[in-house]
């Protein structure tokens, strides 16, 4: 396998190989269709990728040359269901 997918408690929830320009998300929604969508996807260090992100981007922009590829599948830190996000300053 080139890519593991890891849960915030750094679970092992698949392991696959994979075309180097697959989306992270393409592939994570064929495991688990109903994921949040708030869900964020991070490699080592804390970086988080965008979700579009390919294998292929991950190679050429962030110097990852081991396999397989760790991505973990997080909740952002202060993520709250029934939280609505406000898009402009209230005066």
């Amino acid at each position: 396998s080139n890519i593991e997918f890891r849960d915030a408690t750094n679970a092992v929830l698949f392991r696959e190989t994979i075309s180097t320009d697959y989306s992270f998300e393409d592939i994570f929604t064929q495991y688990y269709p109903d994921a949040p969508r708030s869900l964020l996807f991070y490699i080592s260090g804390g970086i988080v990728l965008p979700k579009q992100s390919t294998l292929s981007s991950v190679f050429s922009q962030y110097n990852v040359e081991q396999l397989p590829v760790i991505i973990w599948a997080k909740m952002p830190i202060a993520s709250d269901p029934d939280h609505t996000p406000q898009w402009q300053e209230v005066t």
